[in-house]
């Protein structure tokens, strides 16, 4: 890419779509985007220091808060008290170690009547855009920068 400028992509709304992830020592990582960071390590019997998430934690952590907003929107659109909302995650590997393999998430919505409507909180919960994102997945590519 040599002569040519770098363009920042941004969002319909305007946030830049780009996160840098630089090297902290050991196991340790900080991922920085739009001025904010967020800090990644692994465990100590893994070689990290065990002061941070790891990034599969931080992952499941992004997809419960992703469905927790959407499920407050829903909420809130519904004229229903979001507050105490809460979203857990149960997950695990996959057998072989090399990826989540499955994800359980139980929301709670201690404030407000649901009746009819737990299927519409599951379902405005579900359009998250992580939630999407894991039915079809994205486009990858990977190059080294020379």
């Amino acid at each position: 890419m040599e002569g040519k400028k770098r363009l920042k992509r941004e969002s319909m709304k305007g946030e830049n779509m780009e996160c840098l992830i630089e090297y902290c020592g050991k196991r340790k990582f900080k991922a920085g985007m739009n001025g904010f960071e967020v800090i990644t390590d692994l465990p100590e019997r893994v070689g990290g220091e065990d002061s941070a998430m790891s990034p599969t934690q931080l992952f499941i952590s992004s997809i419960g808060a992703c469905m927790g907003l959407y499920a407050v929107r829903y909420l809130k659109t519904a004229g229903l008290d979001p507050s105490g909302l809460s979203v857990r995650l149960d997950w695990d590997f996959s057998d072989d170690k090399t990826r989540v393999g499955r994800i359980d998430a139980t929301i709670k919505v201690p404030n407000a009547e649901l009746g009819a409507r737990k299927k519409a909180v599951i379902a405005a919960a579900k359009k998250c855009t992580l939630h999407g994102t894991l039915k079809e997945a994205p486009e990858m590519n990977t190059v080294i920068e020379e």
